[in-house]
């Protein structure tokens, strides 16, 4: 019986932690993190047809066409957990953001939302080339790093507490078995890098 009552605890302990797990995984998909974040700019800006363009082309859109992609079997389950299919997504959402930067032109569009969306385009370059030459790295993690580190210089320096939830963010993807320790490290040094190049390029 003892033996029993600690397999029981054991078990519900696991489907605990995974249900968090899963639930952190969702809650900080690239698609959610893209959408509160040009929400941020939106409202910091004032621009939102500016930011709602934006979203559509780094949220929205490229969640739509990996549906679409799951569907017709070119993609396995909205976070693409396989590497190689990680590619023709890749390739629809450089499309998807070319469109937006298409809309963008046509708009009143605020530097920051300009930069925000040209640094998008270098994120999905990186992580492509990343991919390809050494690892599949957390997206997850990437992004948040790479939002949370941009509003942290250019909105407000508070958003630097928001990095505390990246390893939270990393535990939830290999708990969900989405990645190892160290592609969720590939992903954090990749996704700062990102912030790190675009804002010396284009913000100072």
């Amino acid at each position: 019986m003892p033996g029993f009552v600690m397999t029981w605890r054991s078990w519900r302990k696991y489907r605990m932690k995974t249900k968090a797990a899963f639930l952190i995984s969702e809650v900080c998909a690239p698609w959610v993190t893209n959408l509160w974040f040009f929400l941020v700019l939106g409202a910091t800006s004032h621009a939102w047809p500016a930011a709602i363009t934006a979203i559509l082309g780094t949220s929205i859109m490229p969640m739509a066409a990996i549906r679409v992609l799951t569907l017709i079997g070119k993609a396995e389950g909205r976070h693409v957990q396989r590497r190689e299919q990680r590619y023709i997504v890749f390739a629809a959402i450089f499309v998807l953001l070319g469109a937006a930067l298409a809309g963008l032109w046509h708009l009143h569009t605020p530097r920051i939302i300009w930069v925000s969306v040209l640094s998008a385009v270098m994120f999905i370059a990186t992580f492509a080339v990343v991919t390809r030459l050494w690892c599949k790295a957390s997206i997850h993690t990437g992004l948040w790093v790479c939002v949370t580190i941009f509003l942290a210089l250019t909105v407000s320096p508070l958003w630097w507490a928001a990095l505390v939830v990246a390893p939270v963010i990393g535990w939830s993807r290999v708990v969900v078995k989405g990645h190892s320790w160290g592609e969720v490290g590939v992903g954090i040094i990749a996704g700062a890098a990102v912030t790190a190049v675009s804002y010396q390029l284009f913000l100072t």
